[in-house]
């Protein structure tokens, strides 16, 4: 049994309660996939890729937007920016009532961006993690013995391949930074992710 699930989370996570609403931090957070050689362009490029990436997808090229939120955080708060698949997967079987019933599990994979701003002069300090992780498929399978029964059973276990990306910048109001992570086997389009200050 398995069931895929597709979910868009925008998520911000708190991680000390400012007493006072100031240094208010506005960020828009774009993702993107496109081909490898692409993705090399806008980094030889420099300077804010929005603008270009946006141009690429509007014109019917390879380049793909999958989500482009504004996230507002507050100085120390971490914010975090997910698109996700939810995968569900039979790890095990329980024996109920002479009924072997499935154990069903699952796990994430997608991409992520974390943020972790605090304001500098003339710019705010941010801390960037970007990452992906992706599921081997076909889904490895492996045959069990059922617990207290001469009965054999398959399960699926999950291979996850994690990567990551980090970057420290500061960043001036309207300056932006890219992320990239390489095509893999499994992934075969490069993944962008670019983080825009906008400012209070």
């Amino acid at each position: 049994m398995k069931v895929l699930a597709l979910s868009l989370l925008v998520a911000c996570a708190c991680t000390s309660a400012p007493s006072v609403r100031e240094d208010v931090l506005t960020f828009d957070v774009l993702f993107a996939t496109m081909p490898a050689r692409v993705a090399e362009r806008l980094v030889a490029a420099g300077g804010d890729a929005t603008m270009e990436i946006e141009r690429l997808a509007r014109s019917g090229s390879e380049v793909a937007i999958v989500t482009r939120p504004r996230l507002t955080l507050f100085d120390g708060q971490r914010g975090e920016v997910a698109v996700s698949n939810e995968v569900a997967f039979v790890s095990d079987f329980e024996v109920r009532d002479g009924i072997a019933d499935p154990v069903v599990g699952t796990l994430q994979e997608g991409w992520w961006i974390d943020l972790l701003p605090a304001p500098v002069e003339g710019g705010v300090d941010v801390q960037l993690e970007m990452r992906q992780a992706t599921m081997r498929r076909p889904m490895r399978t492996e045959t069990r013995m059922l617990a207290g029964t001469e009965a054999q059973v398959t399960v699926e276990v999950p291979e996850v391949d994690n990567r990551s990306v980090r970057r420290r910048v500061t960043l001036r109001p309207h300056e932006s930074q890219l992320l990239r992570l390489s095509p893999t086997p499994d992934e075969p389009r490069a993944v962008v992710g670019v983080v825009r200050y906008r400012a209070g």
